[in-house]
């Protein structure tokens, strides 16, 4: 079956402007941050008239990210608009000092900030114009006021070896999540990735496996999110094994993504855009023509590289922009899972509580075969230069 086609808004992402005050290598959003593009944007008046029909669609949960989204001139407008709402952003944290944070504390809809650290001195190298000491002190100024607080942190090889020491600065700092992840082959980082690779799998797992280790151990107060390995929320009661003949992100019905001119797109990591809520009609006929993309046909079983993997039910062919990105087909596997995953089965799985090992034991096939390996420097080369 295709996923659901369901009109119900669970929650929706707006990358509400690509302005930006940063120059990050790895920014998958950076054709954005133009007077172009910037000029294209969403109008207030058409992100409240977002804001108005979603909600009448179920929405009450809205993330707004960028570019940096409190450059947005009419942000707190916005903010103010959305009384009864629940929102969050993704900020990079430079604008967040001591009065910008008081003046977001009187918005008791506010109830998440996400900012990205990457580290130490590397995150000050990977994210130009940055610097880490002042996301510390935004971070303990957010605390103060009781806000939720998320880290985003991506890894490159440049950063991987203070993946460790940034763990434990977190658990000082009283964070409230942590989400590790890897940077897509997108935007800017399609020029820079040689210079800022993808770190070596072996030595990613290990970091995890260390990092792992302590906070089962030691248990942290916050959530932890190590990309493809460990979910600090997942439990055998609420993970849902993937289904050959389900859609691969059927997980993310009811969630919709958008970029600052009003394209539409399934998530805000895949680069495809299937529709306009500016040019349409409404929000609803807007997501109608989305799903009408080919993207909503496809089925886990159409991955035919899959189908005889030991994995497949843990990971359904994996993240399907990544799959784009690395091949430019949505029905390719995700090779960058295809790589973690027998090192998961083999130095995760093994320290993970006994609950976890005996549920993820019986769903890895062990009589099908371990996926290839992919060399992914060498596919990002042969995609450049087809």
């Amino acid at each position: 079956m295709s996923i659901s086609k369901d009109y119900k808004i669970r929650g929706i992402h707006l990358e509400i402007t690509g302005q930006c005050n940063l120059h990050c290598a790895y920014c998958y959003n950076s054709k954005f941050n133009s007077p172009n593009m910037i000029k294209k944007e969403m109008t207030t008046k058409d992100v409240l008239r977002l804001i108005d029909e979603a909600s009448k669609m179920g929405c009450q949960r809205f993330t707004f990210s960028g570019g940096e989204v409190f450059l947005r001139k009419d942000i707190f407008e916005i903010i103010e608009y959305c009384k009864d709402k629940r929102l969050e952003f993704l900020s990079n944290g430079k604008v967040l000092d001591r009065s910008f944070i008081e003046k977001l504390s009187k918005y008791p809809q506010i109830k998440e900030i996400k900012i990205t650290l990457d580290g130490f001195e590397e995150h000050n190298k990977i994210r130009l114009g940055s610097d880490y000491k002042k996301i510390e002190k935004s971070i303990r100024l957010l605390k103060k006021k009781n806000f939720s607080v998320v880290i985003n942190t991506e890894v490159t090889a440049n950063n991987i070896h203070e993946l460790i020491m940034l763990y434990e600065k977190l658990k000082s700092l009283k964070i409230d999540r942590w989400r590790v992840d890897l940077p897509f082959i997108l935007g800017r980082y399609e020029k820079t990735y040689t210079t800022y690779r993808l770190p070596n799998f072996n030595k990613l797992i290990k970091v995890f496996k260390t990092i792992l280790i302590d906070y089962l151990k030691n248990k942290p107060s916050f959530e932890i999110e190590l990309f493809n390995v460990y979910k600090s929320e997942i439990k055998p009661i609420n993970f849902v094994s993937f289904n050959k003949d389900a859609h691969p992100c059927e997980y993310r019905t009811g969630s919709h993504a958008l970029w600052p001119n009003g394209d539409m797109k399934f998530c805000p990591s895949l680069n495809l855009v299937m529709a306009n809520f500016v040019k349409a009609q409404n929000l609803k006929s807007a997501i109608k023509k989305k799903y009408e993309h080919p993207f909503y046909k496809i089925k886990i079983s159409d991955i035919k590289e899959c189908m005889n993997c030991r994995y497949l039910k843990l990971c359904g062919g994996g993240c399907r922009a990544d799959a784009y990105y690395y091949f430019n087909y949505l029905t390719k596997p995700d090779p960058k899972s295809c790589n973690l995953m027998p090192l998961f089965e083999k130095e995760i799985l093994p320290i993970l509580p006994n609950d976890l090992q005996i549920f993820f034991s019986k769903l890895i096939n062990k009589n099908n075969a371990v996926p290839k390996k992919y060399n992914l420097i060498r596919l990002i080369k042969n995609k450049t230069t087809k």
